[in-house]
């Protein structure tokens, strides 16, 4: 039983703590304790995230009214990320899709986020952010990005089944915020990847002809 596993209990414990509307508590406890995995509980964890935290962009690059906002957009940017993202790079991305103007997504509105998510994203010396458990990234590579199935997916508020041209989009997404970017070493890392995962075989030959990227790589 997973009331038994500590980290079940810990989990369970810390999103509790922040679910900022009491009288939704209880049913909310109700969901969470139906997961039959840890893996699934994220799962109904980030559905709360994208619910009570994310609006969506004008142009609306997803496809189920499940699946929509940016919290939703910023986790599927960092499980197709090569290394984790910067937070400076996911509000960057996040424009590209379409997060602007009116719907913009400000460093305030990341904070509060990042207050509501504590230790599930992981921030390493140098600013670079992760997931910190391998369960939360199965998680969302099953809730976001439908990779893998979920038995939470069932519930009444759950996301769809996606196809693999999603993740390439995204990895489109992260190669054209990249592309713009002047030379680093973020930049070495980041862009022959996502161009290689999101199938743009000519502009990988073009940017891996750049002498600076040239020399860096080799």
């Amino acid at each position: 039983k997973l009331s038994n596993r500590p980290l079940f209990l810990f989990v369970l414990a810390s999103e509790l703590c922040v679910i900022g509307q009491q009288q939704w508590l209880d049913a909310q406890l109700e969901v969470y304790l139906e997961a039959t995995s840890i893996r699934d509980l994220w799962v109904s964890i980030i559905q709360r995230w994208a619910k009570d935290y994310g609006w969506a962009s004008r142009k609306e690059q997803t496809i189920e009214k499940g699946s929509r906002g940016w919290v939703a957009d910023a986790l599927r940017l960092l499980a197709v990320s090569r290394n984790g993202l910067l937070e400076p790079e996911i509000l960057g991305a996040l424009e590209l899709l379409g997060y602007k103007d009116d719907c913009k997504v400000a460093s305030f509105d990341w904070a509060l986020f990042r207050s509501c998510a504590q230790d599930a994203l992981f921030e390493r010396p140098g600013g670079l952010l992760n997931f910190f458990h391998q369960d939360i990234r199965e998680a969302v590579e099953c809730s976001l990005l439908g990779t893998v199935t979920s038995s939470v997916s069932k519930s009444s508020f759950s996301f769809p089944t996606m196809h693999e041209h999603v993740r390439n989009k995204y990895h489109a997404v992260l190669a054209d915020f990249f592309s713009r970017q002047p030379h680093s070493d973020r930049r070495v890392d980041e862009l022959p990847w996502h161009l290689e995962m999101s199938g743009e075989v000519g502009r990988l030959c073009k940017v891996l002809s750049e002498p600076g990227m040239f020399l860096a790589m080799w």
